[in-house]
């Protein structure tokens, strides 16, 4: 089964998914996770590093990895 560690972080990960709704942005622009979580609101790269940190506060580990396209560019990112 999985560890409790894992579970922690899929919790971590479904209540940021199920609190900070996605906004795209006009111009790339890199949030604390402190203010994507009170506003409610953020990119991919916010959403990730939110992750990251709630994971990391609770001390997990956790990383932030690009996602490549069909042709090869970074396009999103996930933790």
């Amino acid at each position: 089964g999985r560890s409790s560690a894992e579970m922690f972080a899929r919790h971590l990960q479904a209540y940021v998914q199920a609190n900070v709704a996605y906004a795209g942005e006009e111009e790339e622009t890199f949030r604390s996770p402190l203010l994507t979580i009170n506003l409610g609101e953020g990119d991919c790269d916010d959403h990730a590093l939110a992750v990251a940190s709630l994971a990391r506060a609770a001390s997990l580990d956790a990383r932030i990895v690009g996602v490549r396209n069909g042709t090869g560019q970074i396009s999103h990112v996930a933790a």
